[in-house]
């Protein structure tokens, strides 16, 4: 075995110059970014542990929980609206664009899915932790474990923009 060619490596082509390829990048974090809005504004709307019916003031809105998800979804939301603007942006010089805010709409973008994760821990936590603590503990702990794995599997391209 030791003694046998190994086959040579495959070469791609670069894709810095292909505009296709940046096209599909616009697109996916236009995508990705919309949905995180989408699911942000929803969860706006149906605050964990419900309103008080006669004057529509959250239930839970005196927790330290509750002020954490408002904060965390408000952070989700408005990055991920700044990425839409952004990328929207990006087709009148999308050369200039490659160097300029590339970067920063994926950067926007792993912090609005860091704030969604957050809001995620905090919903689940304010409204199962009343009544069973040990499931909400274990969704703050693979909250928590969530980013952590992102980043031993991707390493520091996580932080870069793959282009």
């Amino acid at each position: 075995c030791r003694k046998q060619q190994l086959p040579p490596l495959a070469t791609y082509p670069s894709r810095r110059g292909d505009d296709k390829y940046f096209e599909r990048i616009v697109e996916t974090y236009i995508l990705v970014a919309t949905l995180i809005a989408t699911v942000t504004f929803s969860a706006t709307f149906t605050m964990p542990g419900g309103y008080n019916q006669s004057d529509g003031i959250a239930l839970k809105g005196h927790h330290v929980a509750f002020q954490i998800f408002v904060i965390s979804n408000t952070v989700a939301m408005c990055s991920s609206i700044v990425v839409v603007f952004c990328f929207i942006w990006a087709w009148q010089d999308p050369v200039r664009f490659k160097v300029d805010q590339l970067l920063w709409g994926h950067r926007l973008t792993v912090i609005a899915c860091l704030a969604m994760l957050v809001s995620l821990m905090t919903a689940v936590y304010i409204t199962v932790a009343p009544a069973s603590r040990w499931p909400a503990y274990v969704v703050i702990a693979i909250g928590t474990s969530t980013p952590a794995v992102v980043v031993l599997m991707l390493g520091k391209e996580v932080i870069f923009v793959p282009v």
